[in-house]
């Protein structure tokens, strides 16, 4: 299986982590699945019980989006690249 990448969405508002938001983006991953590249994504980032992943292929995803993931993962741990 060859290996795609996603942009990833954490689902769900929640003081802890994304205070009235209900929908970030926050991840980038190579997968071969957007089932995968969820699972990628809740192995590194946290999400609470009330929180989802989302996964969108890069064909397919907000080039502002992908843009602010890859910008804020250099700066902080609540995004990831990978």
């Amino acid at each position: 299986m060859s290996t795609t990448k996603y942009l990833v969405y954490r689902n769900g508002s929640n003081r802890a982590n994304q205070s009235l938001c209900n929908k970030l983006a926050v991840a980038i991953v190579a997968a071969t699945s957007r089932q995968e590249a969820c699972r990628i994504a809740q192995e590194n980032l946290t999400f609470y019980a009330n929180q989802v992943a989302e996964a969108v292929p890069q064909s397919k995803a907000s080039q502002s989006d992908w843009k602010f993931v890859s910008e804020m993962a250099a700066q902080s741990s609540e995004f990831f690249v990978g």
